[in-house]
């Protein structure tokens, strides 16, 4: 097998490391082959049986697979793309490395997680920034220039439907999704997290939180639920999120003076407040369109948040410590069983 430090060594640019290959790794794979910056990507695959396979299919020079973890410490920085129950274990690993991580949200599937990370050294978490993408996203952008332009423009309620109809499908019958103990893996974690990170980066400091899930399709397999999380400066947020219902993906955040609307990948703003029919009464107002998505809110802002990892990981600056905190603040806010 060829020494990756050999083929690192004829180009310019820096290495990436990435641990996990298929499903959600695959997207960031891809984004990291396009980008300008990276020269070689180092795949790690703990499954021996496979390796063989990934590298009689690799088509691309950029792309290097191994399944021996020591390899990734010839990586500039690091990405964690494996599932959940993993990511704190190569956490750990990484950490000594003194190099940045990116690591796919949650980062931890327990309060015990909880504990260690909260423990760590901050010269450790500034390394550490875990993919929470829709605060990456022009929306999340949007809202908070329209927050910044007054003190009076503030948002009083968030109300987010997530919704697509898999638990009805047969192939989905043992899906993990539904078979987990794991809050954080079935629908309330895996789909309320990013909202909840979302509203924590808005407002922060929760004053009250009630989940209820419910089976629908299934009985004793979870897959509808439902958020309300107060926070203290008295704005909420409402999440209906299930796998039982048609497809739907549709975000309303309402101001004092205007709504702003997510849906079908674009963004909406109506307004005015005081807006009338002829018969002098108060009605919707006329929305108007603000921003077009090239793809989606979700594709577009994982693009945008790795983009964000690699200008500070390839300036070799550090990572808000507030990101590190809301980050695992985040999961606690569904492992404390409010």
């Amino acid at each position: 097998m060829t020494d990756v430090r050999l083929l690192m060594s004829k180009s310019k640019g820096f290495v990436a490391g990435v641990i996990g290959y298929r499903n959600h790794s695959l997207n960031i794979i891809n984004i990291l082959k396009k980008n300008n910056l990276i020269k070689k990507i180092i795949i790690f695959c703990y499954k021996k049986k496979n390796l063989n396979q990934l590298i009689f299919l690799n088509n691309n020079k950029k792309i290097y697979y191994t399944n021996n973890f020591s390899e990734l410490k010839n990586a500039d920085f690091h990405f964690i793309t494996s599932p959940t129950q993993t990511h704190l274990t190569y956490i750990k690993k990484l950490i000594p490395y003194n190099k940045k991580i990116f690591c796919e949200k949650p980062g931890l599937k327990s309060v015990q997680d909880y504990n260690y990370l909260k423990k760590i050294d901050n010269k450790f978490k500034k390394n550490i920034f875990f993919n929470y993408n829709l605060i990456h996203s022009k929306l999340f952008k949007l809202l908070k220039y329209e927050m910044s332009k007054s003190k009076k423009n503030r948002i009083i309620n968030i109300s987010i439907y997530s919704t697509i109809g898999i638990s009805f499908l047969k192939k989905f019958e043992n899906n993990w999704r539904f078979i987990t103990k794991n809050i954080l893996e079935r629908i309330t974690g895996n789909l309320g997290v990013h909202h909840v990170n979302f509203s924590l980066n808005l407002f922060s400091g929760i004053k009250k939180i009630l989940i209820t899930e419910k089976c629908v399709a299934r009985k004793n397999k979870i897959d509808t639920s439902s958020i309300y999380i107060k926070f203290k400066n008295n704005s909420s947020v409402n999440m209906f999120l299930s796998y039982a219902t048609p497809a739907t993906d549709r975000y309303e955040y309402y101001f004092n003076h205007k709504i702003i609307v997510c849906e079908n990948s674009k963004i909406y703003s109506l307004s005015p407040r005081n807006y009338f029919d002829k018969n002098g009464l108060f009605t919707r107002p006329p929305k108007k369109l603000i921003h077009k998505f090239n793809k989606s809110i979700g594709q577009d802002s994982i693009h945008s948040s790795v983009e964000y990892f690699l200008k500070i990981a390839s300036e070799k600056k550090n990572f808000p410590l507030n990101y590190f905190e809301n980050a695992i603040n985040t999961a606690m806010v569904f492992l404390k069983k409010y």
